[in-house]
């Protein structure tokens, strides 16, 4: 189920839609967050839209890593809380870079390779 269950293959897990070019345009870049999500114990890779990087993480030097930090350690509390299916998950009201507030959410599909990928994005991205 979702993003929790890592003996599933990736096709098994989430029950997305295979990535498409038209997809990949409206989202625009996304950013590899694998590494700093694995030392967090996160086994699927991790990347984030560029938008959803600009509005939490932000880009100040001083407050980068943090910010992604506690993103995800918040996220990572979600999955594990999870009643249900773990292929979307949100994270209301994150705090924003700029001190306000967003809706964000974390999906969990397919890759390149059919294996699984969580993506993080503001809420009306897909």
């Amino acid at each position: 189920d979702g993003i929790r269950d890592i003996g599933v293959t990736g096709v098994q897990t989430c029950a997305l839609p295979i990535w498409e070019e038209s997809i990949s345009r409206r989202l625009s870049v996304l950013v590899d967050l694998t590494a700093p999500a694995r030392k967090l114990g996160f086994r699927f890779p991790v990347a984030c839209t560029d938008t959803f990087h600009a509005a939490v993480i932000g880009d100040n030097p001083d407050e980068v890593d943090a910010r992604l930090f506690a993103y995800l350690i918040v996220l990572q509390e979600r999955i594990r809380r999870a009643a249900g299916p773990t292929d979307r998950i949100e994270v209301n009201r994150a705090p924003r870079a700029d001190g306000g507030k967003v809706n964000t959410y974390a999906l969990c599909g397919p890759g390149d390779h059919g294996e699984p990928v969580i993506t993080i994005m503001l809420e009306g991205e897909d």
